[in-house]
């Protein structure tokens, strides 16, 4: 069975924090452009039509990066002060994205081709690569501790 010290570290796992942190940093960088551009990159970056409806949609691109801006700023707390909830963070960013994506795709498609809509896919991949990989190697180093052969006093069969 595992012991307590490796639960406590399975929690702070590097893939998790680490991807939180760079999550973080991209969630600045986007929020900062949907903020504080003039037309918060729905035209010069998106190349959206701002011919009808302007002030409506320079509005939700900038909610949208307050909402990325305040995001960003959790995941690096969680990636740099609470690490031991970058794993439930990370299961959330995935989710999210995932959500998004068959919304993007399937439901209500983007008109054009948005930046975001060549990365997103790559990120979904490595978000679910990132969770499987912790999960499989949590799922190894827990099968190699249970299977160690170990006697009555303490010592290792064989020694």
């Amino acid at each position: 069975m595992p012991n307590a010290a490796s639960k406590s570290n399975q929690a702070v796992d590097p893939i998790a924090w680490g991807l939180v942190a760079l999550i973080g940093v991209l969630n600045l960088f986007r929020g900062s452009i949907h903020t504080f551009l003039p037309d918060g990159g729905a035209g010069v970056i998106a190349g959206f039509d701002l011919s009808h409806s302007r002030q409506t949609i320079v509005f939700l691109f900038a909610v949208m990066g307050i909402e990325q801006l305040s995001l960003g700023v959790v995941d690096l707390i969680v990636a740099f002060r609470a690490r031991s909830l970058a794993l439930a963070l990370l299961w959330f960013h995935t989710l999210q994205q995932t959500a998004a994506e068959l919304v993007f795709v399937f439901y209500k498609p983007a008109p054009g081709h948005p930046p975001g809509m060549v990365g997103a896919p790559l990120t979904l991949a490595i978000l679910w690569l990132a969770l499987g990989s912790i999960y499989w190697r949590r799922r190894s180093s827990d099968t190699l501790q249970d299977s160690e052969p170990v006697t009555k006093g303490g010592e290792m069969k064989g020694e």
